[in-house]
């Protein structure tokens, strides 16, 4: 039996990131599962589709309670982005993203993480059927 997570924090409401949290929900996998975009209009529509059952403007108190946080934002937004949610994540919390820019997103955590451990698990690694896993081996490597 998989163990329900209390918290999943989506950031980024579009067709992926809200795909996403709605699995989440169908499947009864977490407790809460929370929004986060900078389109409140997406939030709101989020709540009324029943993809998320709240969302926040607090994006710093959400992630430093938040069982697994899920990127749903621009390739260009992540490193950023990634730079704001370590200092405050929660302890063993895991963070994935649906870039489909593998590399791209791998050096950016690695510039984030440095040496600290952190459950980052790069997430989309494969964006079309004529990509084989052995060419994403470098994906592994955080």
């Amino acid at each position: 039996m998989i163990k329900k997570l209390d918290k999943v924090l989506v950031i980024g409401l579009g067709l992926i990131g809200g795909s996403f949290a709605s699995g989440i929900k169908k499947r009864a996998l977490a407790k809460q599962v929370i929004g986060y975009d900078l389109n409140e209009q997406e939030c709101q529509l989020g709540i009324e589709l029943s993809v998320i059952d709240s969302y926040t403007q607090n994006l710093q108190q959400t992630a430093s309670e938040a069982d697994l946080i899920m990127l749903a934002v621009p390739v260009k937004a992540t490193e950023t982005l990634l730079a704001q949610l370590v200092p405050m994540m929660k302890k063993g919390a895991i963070i994935t993203d649906v870039g489909s820019t593998k590399m791209n997103i791998i050096n950016a955590a690695k510039g984030v993480f440095e040496d600290k451990r952190h459950n980052f698990v790069p997430g989309h690694p494969i964006a079309g059927a004529e990509k084989k896993w052995c060419q994403c081996r470098q994906a592994r490597s955080i």
